[in-house]
């Protein structure tokens, strides 16, 4: 038993080591001081919005805000907020600090990796496979990105790697306890996303499937039934919750809905592929990577028979729960490409059968370490061709798509001209949510509010706006608010802070915004 102990903390820390070196490799031990940045810095900055509020105002997590007054006062939401919420407790103790929120959410994921690590070093006979499977799957430059984003995809991921892995060790082991903990981790991973869901069907499905053929198990078939059921609710309840919520506070901003390929004419639908084929597949899929993916596709197709009904089972229900998950959100798939993660479940289900049927198939142990030897070169090259990718895209010029580093130390320069925290702001010049305005730590409204044309400023002053913020101070973008400027607060590198009021031709009885 001692020794077995032993055995898991040396494959364990094995795996940790080459993380590690892979996460610094990339320069995530950088990203993860940083606040929202780089690509969908958009996305990042309404979640990193919501745990700041949650920390400075104290707000239920059934009530979660956003800076961008959408609606009433700023009440909205999509997923259920508690990484979210859990970060802005941290911040309410011991004051806001990016590293707090990515760390969060980096936790489930490295948690849910060791998890499902312990359940294939059972899986495995000769555990260096063991190891060498979940290192490489991790192998793609897409997936690393997120592992450390204020974006909690990688979080739901984990949250449903540890789900699996107790649902694994309940099939093995029969224990009420596996169950309920496994159901725990699963309405977490959905309540946060409810894509990353597509192990717990696949499990049960391939679970259903092999009790149903038996009748003693029926009994247990219904417990997996109901332990399904009990889990489905909290989640179905919540997104229930929350298009009340947002409607009741009228944020048309977050969608809580699916938007399937149906919806889309053939000319969208080919536009959509096509982007997906040339930009986002050569981006998430280096060659190495692809090579790694095709390679455990053809040996699982060729070695099928030696695979245990298990594991065919679970690729297979994975497989048909993927495809209809692209068919359900395949218009998101067009500019999002963390809508590419719970892919990466089925990768890593290919990439262990294909080891295990290996494994299954060396039987002199000179050539199963030789094989080992190979896979490790072949880790190690996939993983170099994710650092260049990354440096090249992520850490290249995908970080460029900042609205403004100017903007990272704002607040700052707010404090130090008194500025209150209470005070609103209008951004003219921001096409997006919450980015400016999570940096400001305060409330107002963006270009996305409606505000398109001069009119628009009148009805969002009169809304209580004290303040603009400019982020390009040339001649045009002044002239634009040059009828409700009374004060110059001053410059901050090319922004500019100016206090506003109402223009002279203002009339109170006029409501709205310009459509």
């Amino acid at each position: 038993m001692q020794k077995s102990i032993r055995h898991k903390i040396v494959y364990h820390l094995l795996f940790l080591i080459a993380f590690g070196y892979f996460f610094i490799d990339l320069g995530l031990d950088q990203t993860i001081t940083e606040p929202p940045q780089g690509i969908h810095q958009w996305r990042q900055s309404d979640g990193a919005s919501m745990a700041r509020i949650f920390g400075e105002e104290g707000n239920s997590i059934f009530k979660p805000k956003i800076f961008n007054q959408f609606g009433d006062d700023g009440s909205a939401g999509g997923e259920f907020p508690l990484f979210y919420f859990l970060a802005g407790k941290a911040y309410s103790v011991v004051g806001y600090n990016p590293v707090i929120l990515r760390f969060i959410l980096f936790l489930p994921l490295i948690i849910g990796l060791l998890a499902m690590l312990d359940s294939l070093i059972l899986y495995f006979e000769n555990k260096l496979f063991a190891t060498i499977s979940m290192f490489l799957f991790l192998c793609s430059p897409t997936f690393m990105n997120y592992a450390v984003s204020t974006l909690p995809d990688a979080a739901a991921f984990g949250m449903a790697l540890i789900g699996s892995s107790l649902l694994i060790k309940y099939h093995k082991s029969p224990s009420n306890g596996y169950l309920i903990f496994s159901s725990v981790a699963f309405i977490i991973a959905g309540l946060t996303k409810i894509s990353m869901l597509l192990p717990l069907f696949a499990l049960i499905g391939a679970c259903v499937f092999t009790k149903a053929l038996h009748e003693k198990n029926l009994k247990s078939l219904f417990k997996v039934l109901l332990f399904l059921l009990i889990t489905l609710i909290p989640i179905i309840v919540w997104y229930q919750y929350i298009s009340w919520y947002n409607e009741l506070h009228q944020t048309p901003y977050f969608a809580t809905s699916i938007r399937p390929i149906w919806q889309l004419d053939g000319e969208a639908i080919s536009r959509i592929w096509t982007r997906i084929i040339e930009f986002w597949l050569p981006i998430i899929f280096t060659k190495w990577f692809a090579g790694v993916t095709i390679s455990a596709v053809i040996m699982v197709l060729l070695l099928i028979k030696s695979a245990k009904k298990e594991i065919v089972l679970t690729n297979l229900f994975l497989l048909l729960g993927s495809i209809t998950y692209g068919l359900l959100f395949f218009i998101n798939l067009e500019d999002h490409d963390y809508y590419f993660i719970p892919f990466f479940f089925l990768i890593l289900g290919f990439i262990v059968q294909a080891l295990k049927s290996l494994e299954t198939r060396l039987k002199d142990d000179r050539i199963k370490y030789i094989s080992i030897l190979i896979l490790a070169i072949v880790s190690w090259q996939t993983s170099n061709a994710a650092v260049e990718k990354s440096q090249s895209s992520y850490q290249g010029w995908f970080y460029d798509l900042d609205l403004s580093e100017s903007l990272y130390d704002i607040e700052v320069f707010l404090e130090d001209n008194n500025i209150p925290k209470s005070s609103k702001f209008v951004v003219p010049q921001d096409e997006s949510s919450n980015i400016s305005l999570f940096f400001l730590n305060r409330a107002g409204y963006t270009k996305l509010s409606g505000l398109y044309n001069e009119e628009d400023l009148d009805p969002l002053i009169d809304n209580g706006v004290d303040y603009a913020l400019v982020l390009d101070t040339s001649f045009y973008s002044v002239t634009f608010l040059k009828y409700h400027i009374t004060d110059t607060i001053g410059y901050h590198h090319e922004l500019g802070i100016y206090k506003v009021g109402h223009s002279k031709w203002w009339k109170p009885e006029v409501e709205g915004l310009s459509e």
